[in-house]
């Protein structure tokens, strides 16, 4: 199993794929968004984010990159929402 480091300040946080894909898809799930506006805010296909949702191993996994791309999508979109008032 692959797993990612991600450095916070001092500690080291180690994350697996599964635990990476648990929060991506708990993302979506909260905030409602369909594949295709995930997919555009990870920078892949359609087809691609939904080979990465099924938990089988098919070469196609969420990674770190994914996951920082999605949370910063959703900053992006929620900063325009803050902008406009």
């Amino acid at each position: 199993m692959v797993a990612l480091v991600i450095i916070c300040s001092t500690n080291i946080i180690v994350m697996e794929n599964t635990q990476i894909r648990a929060q991506v898809l708990a993302i979506v799930e909260t905030f409602g968004m369909k594949g295709k506006v995930v997919a555009k805010a990870m920078g892949v296909t359609e087809s691609t984010y939904n080979m990465k949702k099924v938990p089988v191993e098919n070469g196609h996994t969420f990674n770190e990159k994914n996951l920082q791309d999605l949370v910063a999508y959703i900053k992006q979109e929620a900063e325009k929402l803050t902008l406009n008032d």
